[in-house]
């Protein structure tokens, strides 16, 4: 941690760059509602997460922020479904510095990504959730 605000202050990116530590659950949603772009950088290294679906990601969604994820199998269906964001090409920093200046750089496409979000959004919560999950315990019965 102390070399990454060591590096963040030698590169003059003290004004873009915060370092909060741990946050309060209750809080959270807080700091995810006035991003401009979610990241989910996840790599397929188990099945535990190639088939992963971070709640991060939903978190984003509700935020109404479009995101960039690693094209693992469940995230990847998602993004392509609802056209909420962009699928990382690689994990190299420099190629996914370039990835997110591309996506902030054609307003138009992050224009469609948010209002996408806003579809979304109403589809991809508890509420909508529960109804299946009702449905199918009253199928057991």
């Amino acid at each position: 941690m102390q070399d990454l605000k060591q590096k963040t202050k030698a590169l003059s990116l003290s004004n873009k760059v915060i370092f909060t530590g741990r946050i309060p659950l209750e809080k959270l949603m807080d700091y995810t509602s006035i991003a401009d772009l979610g990241i989910s950088l996840e790599k397929d290294s188990n099945l535990n997460y190639k088939y992963c679906l971070p709640n991060k990601l939903f978190d984003y969604i509700q935020a109404e922020i479009p995101v960039l994820v690693s094209p693992l199998i469940e995230m990847q269906n998602i993004i392509q479904k609802y056209t909420i964001g962009s699928l990382l090409r690689s994990h190299n920093p420099a190629q996914i510095a370039m990835q997110i200046q591309e996506i902030f750089n054609d307003q138009t496409q992050y224009s469609v990504y948010v209002e996408n979000t806003k579809k979304a959004k109403k589809i991809l919560c508890w509420e909508e959730e529960q109804k299946i999950v009702k449905n199918i315990i009253e199928n057991l019965k």
